[in-house]
C-alpha cells in the first residue's frame, strides 16, 4: 500500500516538473502565452511553488501584464533563498519601474544588485563563504532561473531552503506586498 502511495508521488512530483520544465522552454522561445497556459494546469506545486510563482511571473511581464507579474515575482523573490533569488528582484524591479513605482523598483533592484548574504558570513564551511555563493548564484536576463535546471532524477534528492520563523526561507530579502 505505501509502495503505491509512494509511486503515485513519486509520478504526480515528475508531471509537475516536467510542467514547470515545459513552461520555462516555452518563456526561453518567446512563447509567454504558452508558459502560461503550462502553469495554468498545474495544481498544488508543493515546493515548486517558488519557481512557479517566477515562471508565471516572467510570463506575465513578458506580455506586459504587469500588476500579475508584480505579486507572482515578489512571492518568489521572497521564497527563493538569497543569492538564488536575484533574478526574481530583477524582474520585480523591472515590473514595479514599468507601473511608475520608482522607489520599490530601485530597492528591488539592489537586492537584485547583492547576493543577499553578507560579506562576513560563515558557517564554519569553507565552500560556503558569501563569495563562492556570490559566484555559484550569477545570473543573466537569459537564464534566471539556474537553480532548476536540472534533470527529473536529480530533482527527486532536492530539498527545501530551512524555514525561518514566517515560513519562508531563511536567506531572503523582503519587500512590504505591493499595495495596488
Amino acid at each position: 500500500m505505501n509502495d503505491n502511495r509512494l509511486a503515485a508521488a513519486q509520478a504526480e512530483h515528475n508531471r509537475v516538473l516536467r510542467q514547470v520544465m515545459a513552461a520555462d522552454g516555452y518563456l526561453e522561445l518567446g512563447m509567454p502565452a504558452q508558459a502560461e497556459r503550462e502553469l495554468d494546469q498545474l495544481g498544488d506545486c508543493g515546493e515548486l511553488q517558488p519557481a512557479v510563482d517566477f515562471l508565471f511571473g516572467q510570463a506575465f511581464q513578458k506580455q506586459s501584464r504587469f500588476i500579475e507579474a508584480i505579486d507572482r515575482l515578489q512571492n518568489a523573490a521572497e521564497s527563493i533563498s538569497a543569492p538564488f533569488n536575484r533574478g526574481a528582484w530583477a524582474a520585480l524591479g523591472e515590473c514595479f519601474e514599468a507601473e511608475g513605482q520608482h522607489e520599490l523598483a530601485e530597492v528591488a533592484l539592489m537586492f537584485a544588485e547583492t547576493s543577499g548574504i553578507p560579506d562576513d558570513w560563515d558557517d564554519g564551511d569553507s565552500a560556503s563563504t558569501a563569495s563562492n555563493f556570490t559566484e555559484e548564484a550569477a545570473f543573466s536576463e537569459e537564464m534566471s532561473f539556474e537553480g532548476f535546471n536540472v534533470e527529473v532524477d536529480e530533482f527527486d534528492s532536492w530539498q527545501p531552503a530551512p524555514q525561518d520563523e514566517v515560513g519562508r526561507g531563511s536567506r531572503t530579502n523582503r519587500l512590504p506586498k505591493f499595495d495596488r
